[in-house]
């Protein structure tokens, strides 16, 4: 019997890969958000440039997650509606 993971993958179901997709392109934006946070704490920047950017970067990166969280509503409904089985 093989891994429930691996044979969802070897079926290439469309919306699983999509999902996996999504999940890696979040991944990157936390860990993108996380590194930002980190090298502004060794810049010698005052305390309210710091936090004009801290807040700039956190609404790039929620819209950026909006915009991939909503890419990937639209597959999900397109693959719904769309008849065929993925």
């Amino acid at each position: 019997m093989r891994f429930w993971l691996a044979e969802i993958w070897w079926e290439k179901r469309n919306l699983f890969k999509e999902f996996m997709a999504e999940v890696f392109f979040v991944g990157l934006f936390l860990l993108s958000f996380e590194v930002f946070h980190r090298a502004l704490r060794w810049t010698s920047l005052e305390p309210d440039e710091i936090r004009l950017l801290n807040k700039t970067h956190f609404y790039l990166n929620y819209g950026s997650l909006v915009i991939l969280s909503l890419g990937f509503i639209i597959t999900v409904l397109k693959s719904l509606f769309s008849g065929k089985k993925s």
